[in-house]
């Protein structure tokens, strides 16, 4: 199965619509989260402006914080949405997570995580957001889903069950386990909260909950992915922590470490796409642009053919609700008309996501989605020899992106239904001043057998320390 992305950034090969010039600095914003709305047609973009102003990538802040409105097919920024937070009352935004089920408004429900921070101890908060049936505003105000904000240590992961509507957090000292209703009227208190022995956050990446069970993806003492083990816990805190080793591609042995991994987790199935890697002798920082997933049944890495069209800073995944799967995160060469520094990509993938997740009911039922990809061995795995990654770091003067208006790629033509009703044709004045080119063909073709011979060229950018806090969606 070859892994396909469509960038949906901008509008490839057609003038922008005149909303992109009014919403244009949105684009060179640093976001903290991305989540789809219920129906596909908009993508929720969780904006905090302290991180922001300290990301040192794209100046000073851009408003207050917000839910930015990205329409995926006039593509670009629609709607600023601002939300009534305080960083020392309601907290500072993190992330957020859809529900299945829709807003009493008939819109997307959505789950905000805020930190607040004093005399140094942290808290988090989590609140209850209803969209409006049309997805461009709020429904209400928003509700705190507890009574009292919890306490945190440095390292956190907060998640989204995926067969009920339930968040769980996991925090330090150690490891204590939170686990939170969502789908409250009212305020409420956590539903169970238990410690595990010989629990310690710092030993992990990432986590998902897949069969009753978390599964804590591992780290190293440096904060690099380990991908040889993860930690398996009960999700009820019954039984203890048992260390579980992988197991690795049969032909393309385990993925390459690296740090900033987009991680998600859909039908039983971890996704991983790209992160970075740093020299240790010069600091030269490498991204990579390849696709694994690990089967949460059977705890082997699967390498997908393919590769991502551009190296990201800091790549991000989202498994949504529906079924799709879009890779984010930041790129350091400026889009036609905008002035230089890191702007925002959004790739839209095919071929990377098991069918929708079932639904709450279904879920509780017993029902399961069908295994990913296949119960059977995939046929690009019959390949007899696998190409080896790259020993050293490539050259950093090699062009890393086609200029504008260099010609050769290939067009992209819009989906059908803008707001529910037929792409508009675009004016030719307004936007970033004419058409965007049309969009740009990966930085190396893949090679016969579907996976890149090479990676691309690392670039040298700044990008602001990972922050320690970690998501995970659970199943």
């Amino acid at each position: 199965m070859q892994v396909n992305a469509e960038d949906i950034t901008v509008p490839w090969g057609r003038a922008p619509d005149p909303l992109d010039q009014q919403m244009q600095r949105w684009r060179i914003a640093v976001f903290q989260d991305m989540q789809a709305a219920i129906d596909g047609s908009k993508l929720y973009w969780l904006y905090d402006p302290i991180a922001d102003e300290n990301s040192q990538t794209s100046g000073a802040r851009k408003g207050g914080p917000s839910i930015l409105v990205f329409d995926t097919n006039v593509r670009c920024f629609v709607r600023d949405i601002q939300l009534s937070l305080r960083p020392n009352v309601e907290g500072v935004p993190k992330y957020f997570f859809p529900l299945k089920s829709p807003s009493p408004a008939g819109g997307t429900a959505l789950v905000l995580c805020t930190q607040m921070q004093g005399y140094g101890s942290a808290t988090l908060q989590f609140w209850r957001l209803n969209m409006t049936a049309d997805g461009m505003n709020l429904a209400g105000p928003m509700m705190p889903l507890l009574h009292n904000p919890i306490p945190v240590g440095e390292d956190w992961i907060v998640c989204m069950r995926e067969d009920a509507p339930e968040l769980a957090l996991l925090t330090g000292p150690g490891l204590t386990v939170w686990r939170i209703n969502v789908d409250s009227p009212q305020p409420t208190a956590p539903i169970d909260s238990f410690g595990v022995p010989d629990g310690d956050m710092r030993r992990y990446y990432d986590g998902f909950i897949h069969g009753g069970s978390f599964y804590l993806l591992a780290s190293t003492h440096d904060g690099t992915f380990d991908f040889s083990h993860v930690h398996k816990l009960d999700i009820t805190g019954h039984n203890r922590m048992i260390p579980t080793g992988t197991r690795p591609d049969s032909m393309r042995g385990y993925p390459p470490p690296r740090k900033q991994a987009a991680l998600d987790c859909t039908g039983g199935h971890v996704l991983l796409a790209g992160g970075e890697l740093e020299d240790p002798n010069t600091g030269f920082v490498q991204r990579l642009v390849d696709y694994w997933t690990l089967n949460l049944a059977t705890l082997e890495w699967h390498q997908l053919p393919g590769q991502m069209p551009l190296p990201l800073i800091e790549p991000r995944l989202t498994a949504t609700n529906f079924g799709q799967v879009f890779v984010w995160g930041d790129f350091d060469q400026p889009l036609p008309g905008m002035p230089s520094g890191t702007h925002v990509r959004i790739l839209r993938m095919s071929g990377m996501a098991a069918d929708a997740p079932p639904s709450y009911g279904l879920s509780m039922s017993g029902g399961s989605v069908p295994p990913y990809p296949t119960s059977s061995p995939p046929t690009y795995q019959q390949v007899t020899t696998a190409p080896p990654y790259p020993a050293n770091y490539p050259s950093s003067n090699e062009a890393p992106y086609p200029q504008p208006g260099s010609g050769g790629y290939p067009q992209q033509q819009p989906p059908p239904g803008a707001y529910g009703q037929a792409a508009p044709s675009y004016p030719q004045q307004g936007g970033f001043g004419g058409g965007y080119p049309q969009q740009q063909v990966p930085y190396s073709a893949p090679s016969s057998s579907g996976y890149p011979q090479q990676m691309p060229p690392g670039q040298q950018a700044f990008y602001p320390p990972d922050n320690k806090k970690k998501d995970c969606s659970i199943m």
